[in-house]
């Protein structure tokens, strides 16, 4: 992610690795994949084309030299690049239910850049979004699914005093698992807000209150799927 103003990131995948970008950017000025293709004549038109895989993970499409009619209706829309390093164009406004949610006030830059397989922009505004949402830091999706597994057993541990290896290694997390680390600084941040006799209700709003205040690396963070269909639409307005 970024702090610099207007700049937003738009992902699919494959730029990088197909070697799809302009050769501005490519790696030791190496010619890219689709240079190549066109200069030596082997696409008919001088367009490629993705189709992102739906929730199956096994039809998504790349298309050299032209787009597949099956994937798609209408007449497409073009939108003039405005930088030729990274595939860079206007991003007119971000809609959240319909309305404006003012974050392109004067116009911001975007990329299409299928090397990545992330959505990324401003973290003022990402944040701004992901609480409309309902999404969480990793982290903390991490840390309450610790917490939901475990919790009866977190519970009498930390009544009885335990260290937070001990505890960790109780519920078996830890030493060899990825989340023993995870684990141990859940327990430890818990005992040091816990003070004195402490309930099991208060134990559990504790532990709660430490996994959401925990940082998410480089900002990402993850949805609830399931619940996609509560969340309100976000539009990318473009031309």
């Amino acid at each position: 992610m970024t702090d610099e103003p207007g700049i937003a990131f738009l992902a699919a995948k494959f730029d990088g690795i197909m070697g799809l970008a302009f050769d501005t950017i490519s790696v030791a000025r190496a010619t890219p994949v689709w240079y190549n293709l066109v200069s030596q004549g082997l696409v008919t038109d001088q367009v490629f084309a993705f189709y992102l895989s739906t929730t199956s993970g096994s039809d998504g499409e790349l298309v050299f030299g032209g787009v597949d009619a099956a994937h798609y209706t209408g007449d497409f829309e073009f939108v003039p690049l405005t930088n030729e390093t990274y595939w860079e164009f206007n991003l007119d406004d971000v809609q959240i239910s319909g309305k404006s949610a003012g974050y392109c006030q004067g116009g911001c830059h975007a990329i299409a850049d299928s090397g990545t397989s992330l959505l990324a922009g401003p973290v003022k505004v990402v944040s701004e979004i992901n609480k409309l949402i309902g999404a969480v830091g990793i982290l903390t999706d991490e840390c309450e699914q610790v917490v939901d597994q475990y919790l009866p057993q977190l519970l009498q541990d930390l009544a009885s005093k335990m260290n937070s290896t001990a505890i960790c290694t109780d519920i078996g997390l830890c030493p060899k698992t990825g989340k023993c680390a995870l684990c141990e600084l859940l327990i430890s941040e818990a005992q040091t807000l816990l003070q004195g006799n402490t309930s099991e209700a208060e134990i559990e709003k504790v532990l709660e209150s430490v996994c959401y205040a925990l940082p998410s690396p480089n900002g990402e963070s993850t949805v609830n799927c399931s619940l996609i269909p509560t969340m309100p639409d976000i539009d990318i307005v473009l031309n």
